[in-house]
């Protein structure tokens, strides 16, 4: 499925004040955090991120991602298969950008929607900017026995809506667009 030469994310500058990544494939930690330490003058541009066709994904590369991107002085937590609250604590600085931009859509699901509410929640310049998500609140780990020949994916993880003040449990934007020909002039106003 993935190989080589699989592209988990495109990246584009929009001018000097802003760079957009369109993250394909939420697996693609590295990649992604490759591609944010090679931009240079993070603290005056603004980051666009776009998950809008970023189905399901496994949950530690986002964990990581999320690693990465907010500030140590976080906790927060995460619900396992006993229903026990497991706290969560970043061990890296956050990227510093000047305004964090998520757009998402109906495809947006599950560990896309926890990507773009943690970074909502702990990020105070985050916007969101699509229409509601899916709505899967949970994450999924995969078990792979390599002398069987068989993985298994499985619920790892469910995360506690309660400390993003959501119940219905999808991601309603801060600027709802009604199609995707919005989406960009939504960003152009957020970055002018």
């Amino acid at each position: 499925m993935f190989g080589e030469n699989y592209d988990y994310l495109e990246k584009k500058d929009l001018g000097s004040n802003a760079v957009y990544i369109d993250l394909k494939d939420l697996n693609g930690r590295d990649e992604f955090i490759e591609e944010l330490e090679k931009i240079e003058d993070r603290s005056e541009k603004a980051l666009v991120i776009d998950i809008r066709n970023s189905r399901s994904g496994l949950s530690q590369p986002v964990y990581r991602m999320l690693d990465y991107m907010i500030p140590k002085s976080v906790e927060y937590f995460f619900i396992n298969g006993d229903l026990e609250r497991v706290p969560f604590y970043p061990d890296n600085d956050c990227s510093n950008f000047k305004k964090t931009i998520i757009l998402v859509s109906e495809y947006t699901e599950d560990t896309g929607e926890l990507f773009a509410l943690a970074l909502k929640k702990h990020l105070s310049n985050t916007v969101i900017i699509g229409r509601p998500t899916r709505g899967k609140y949970y994450t999924l780990g995969i078990y792979t026995d390599y002398e069987r020949k068989f993985s298994i994916f499985l619920i790892d993880k469910y995360w506690d809506l309660t400390q993003y003040g959501i119940t219905d449990g999808c991601v309603i934007p801060d600027i709802i667009v009604e199609d995707d020909s919005q989406y960009m002039k939504e960003v152009e106003k957020l970055i002018s």
